[in-house]
């Protein structure tokens, strides 16, 4: 049985076939050229190893002595039927005599060699080395296709190229025949040659007898022409193909040996890694998968899946898995090898659909020995072995692999264009970031707490040698990108080269002018804040991604405190004293003051709620007494200064304004609201004036003051307050008493008599307001004698009265002279009596 023959019983196609003529009649022509190849590779990956191509001149005089740019071509193609690509990647290295000046470039999948002239009377070689060969995830299987080409490629071959053409009617018997034949070849099938034409279905040299001279240097034509073929025994089909080695016809191209064989891989991917601490155990880890391209490429017999980093450890077997049917594993649990650095699960059958084969529940225990900033990756292996194209395979970083440290400014709510604190990234470990598409090949920072950049910020390297993406190049200072990542507002920097020592990034804010901002601890990203967030810290998550994906949270930074830059200022204007059991008791008017226009909005609900107290009969013992439901001259009256502009509606008794304003009030008669209609403007802050209240109290109210909430219930773009006041206290309006005794004491009698003592002596005053005054601050007033005139009384000092409601006040002078002293316990809006003392 003859070669030919054994092809096609061992199943061989005929495409096969085909493609194994063009071999065979490639590699008998290429005496004067070699290919090294870069040996398998994986689809999705690139070659370990380097491709080189040697081309030696057939004769000393076949360059052509003059400068030719597209002298040599080498162009790559995964093999047909092609799906996917391949390119060169790498610098080309050229070996050639001077006499040639050859250099060599590489574009995408097209190696092109330059020369500027030639030594006519030596014959001379161009080898080029260094180039690697990536395929894409999708690239055909098999041995990648090379075509020779280029103005010289005839000086590098023998000078032939091969004819292939698909019958276009069946050859019927053994005897020569002539037929049309559809030429898909740039040359065409020659009748001066020897050579013989060979079919794909079976071999069946025949000799071209007529090729009809109507093709470039005496060939036969291209597309549909006649041929015909000299007699031998086999017949042929319709769409048959037909091959012949044919002298090359300008531009002709020939098929070089494969540099290179595209295998399968898996892919393996993993999600957003965790982060794990030195000497803690039993940390949760991301899971990882392997995902087949072909079905059954995972091979029966043994995956293993190994730890990276040296000191952490498998604390249990965790969970393996796969989605296929038709794949058979051995177990549902990975085997921890006895260092739990690996763990391993069999493979008893191969899959019938893609499979992805699944490692979860992964518990990692940490050594405190473990450096902060180690990257712990899952390497996968397999008996026999398997290509792994590794989309992402990293499952923990031990500890905070970026440490991000800001000043901590105050910003305001509702403001924008703000500076904040310039924050600090330091690695951990050098070479986190890497450039690239793998896991960490960019740096984002996402404002988590409702902020927005008002520009993107700038990335400064101010130590270590990592480098950012900038247009084309790496630099040391670049302009972030905005994106949103999860509803946040984030800026992220592309890695252009990893760092070799620990480098620090420091990001700043930018001028008006879109000028970078220079090193200093207020020059922070600026910062826009909405009226509608609360007072608090600014928080951004560090972050590293792959395209925008958040893939691993590396640490959180605080650059600012929020706040209200100017708040609402609610004050009672007085305090007056009103018995226990009393009805329409008037209470002291409140005032709710701006301290910028527009902090007030239309729609704002304002309420008022008196406080519960202490009390006998019910948790409410003071409520608004507005005269027993309709108008009456006892419901609060509401005015404000008009020249702000600020307008707003009456005020509502009992809840009916807005009944949120009832939360915690468990009596609706002590709670009154209104409304904003209308904001100030001009520059006038406005004032909210609420007087005319009337206060009812239950009759066994114990003493003290009555506390009133003033708070915001809706914030439509205004200023949120909530402030408590007095404007009332329960209790007598007797006045506090006041006596007086000479010396320091505490003890014995005091009486209300004027009190005469030595120059440099003591007097001491003792005044008592009762209980209800107990851990009050009470302000201490004195006035002089100058002749028979009293001077005015002014505050000399304060003091707490004791659980007694009781103050002692103990004074001495130097020299002879009259004081009147009285005190005033503004809580409750009471005084004593005053009482003299005279020193001589």
């Amino acid at each position: 049985m003859n070669k030919w023959k054994k092809a096609l019983s061992a199943g061989m196609s005929a495409a096969l076939l085909a493609s194994l003529f063009t071999v065979i009649a490639a590699s008998t022509a290429l005496a004067t050229t070699s290919v090294t190849s870069v040996g398998t590779f994986g689809r999705g990956t690139t070659s370990t190893g380097t491709a080189t191509f040697t081309f030696t001149e057939t004769a000393v005089n076949s360059f052509a002595n003059a400068i030719d740019a597209t002298a040599l071509t080498v162009t790559i193609m995964p093999k047909a039927p092609v799906t996917g690509t391949v390119a060169f990647v790498g610098t080309p290295v050229v070996t050639a005599p001077g006499s040639l000046g050859a250099s060599a470039t590489v574009v995408d999948n097209v190696l092109t060699i330059k020369i500027t002239g030639a030594d006519n009377g030596t014959q001379e070689q161009i080898s080029v080395s260094g180039l690697k060969i990536k395929a894409s995830v999708d690239a055909s299987l098999g041995a990648i296709v090379a075509t020779l080409g280029g103005n010289q490629a005839a000086a590098v071959t023998a000078a032939t190229a091969t004819a292939t053409g698909i019958l276009q009617a069946a050859i019927t018997g053994a005897g020569a025949q002539t037929v049309q034949v559809n030429v898909t070849s740039t040359c065409g099938f020659d009748d001066s040659t020897a050579n013989t034409a060979n079919f794909s279905d079976t071999s069946d040299a025949r000799t071209v007898t007529d090729d009809f001279d109507a093709g470039p240097g005496g060939q036969g034509a291209t597309g549909i022409v006649n041929v015909a073929f000299g007699a031998n025994a086999a017949t042929h089909a319709i769409g048959t193909t037909v091959i012949q080695s044919v002298p090359a016809c300008p531009g002709a191209t020939t098929t070089l040996s494969s540099p290179g064989t595209v295998g399968d891989v898996v892919i393996q991917e993993t999600g957003v890694p965790t982060n794990i601490f030195p000497g803690e155990q039993n940390q949760g880890a991301q899971s990882t998968s392997i995902r087949e391209l072909t079905l059954g490429y995972v091979p029966v017999g043994t995956l293993t899946f190994t730890l990276s980093a040296t000191g952490v450890q498998f604390s249990s077997s965790p969970a393996v898995a796969d989605n296929d049917a038709g794949m058979t594993l051995g177990s549902s649990f990975c085997n921890v090898s006895s260092d739990r650095s690996s763990c391993s699960v069999s493979v008893t059958h191969v899959s019938t659909g893609l499979a992805t084969i699944t490692l979860s529940g992964i518990n990692l225990d940490v050594a405190s020995t473990v450096p902060s900033g180690t990257v712990v990756n899952v390497v996968v292996t397999s008996s026999p072995a398997i290509n792994v194209k590794i989309t992402a395979n990293t499952i923990a970083n031990v500890g905070r692999i970026v440490v991000g440290t800001a000043a901590q400014p105050v910003i305001f709510i509702n403001f924008n264009d703000q500076s904040t604190g310039m924050i600090t990234l330091t690695e951990s470990a050098a070479g986190f970031f890497q450039a690239g598409t793998g896991a960490n090949n960019r740096i984002t920072l996402c404002l988590t707490t409702g902020e927005a950049f008002t520009r993107a910020p700038f990335a400064v390297i101010t130590a270590g040698d990592l480098k950012l993406l900038t247009g084309l190049v790496g630099g040391t200072s670049v302009l972030g990108t905005l994106n949103t990542v999860g509803g946040n507002n984030c800026a992220y920097w592309t890695v252009y080269s990893a760092s070799t020592v620990i480098s620090t990034i420091e990001i700043r804010g930018s001028d008006s002018a879109g000028v970078v901002l220079p090193t200093g601890a207020l020059n922070g990203p600026r910062l826009s804040v909405p009226s509608n967030l609360s007072p608090g810290t600014t928080q951004m998550s560090v972050t590293s991604g792959d395209g925008g994906t958040i893939l691993a949270t590396l640490g959180l930074v605080s650059n600012a405190t929020r706040a209200f830059k100017s708040d609402v200022i609610v004050a009672a204007v007085s305090q007056p004293v009103i018995p226990a059991g009393a009805t329409g008791a008037a209470a002291g008017d409140i005032t709710i003051t701006e301290t910028l226009n527009g902090q007030f909005k239309p729609g704002q609900v304002v309420c008022i709620q008196i406080q519960p107290r202490t009390a006998s009969t019910g948790p409410q013992d003071t409520w608004f007494d507005a005269g027993g439901g309709g108008p009456t001259s006892k419901l609060p009256v509401i005015t404000t200064n008009a020249a702000s502009g600020l307008l707003v509606s009456s005020v509502a008794v009992g809840g009916t304004q807005d009944s949120g304003c009832a939360g915690g009030i468990s009596d609706n008669r002590a709670v009154a609201s209104f409304s904003v209609t209308q904001q100030s403007f001009g520059g006038t802050m406005g004032v909210i004036t609420i007087s005319n209240l009337h206060y009812a109290t239950n009759a066994d109210a114990p003493d003290g003051n009555v506390l009133v909430r003033v708070f915001t219930k809706s914030v439509p773009a205004g200023v949120f307050f909530s402030t408590f006041i007095s404007n009332a206290r329960i209790g007598s309006t007797v006045a506090g008493t006041a006596a007086t005794r000479l010396g320091v004491t505490q003890v014995g009698a005091f009486t209300t008599s004027t009190k005469v003592a030595g120059l440099h002596k003591y007097v001491t005053y003792r005044f008592d307001f009762g209980v209800g005054a107990a851990g009050a601050h009470v302000d201490i007033w004195g006035a002089t004698k100058n002749g028979n005139d009293w001077t005015a009384f002014t505050k000399i000092t304060t003091r707490v009265a004791n659980a007694s409601g009781v103050v002692y006040y103990y004074i001495r002078q130097g020299a002879a002279t009259w004081k009147s002293y009285r005190a005033m316990w503004a809580g409750g809006g009471v005084w004593t009596p005053s009482r003299q003392a005279r020193w001589r």
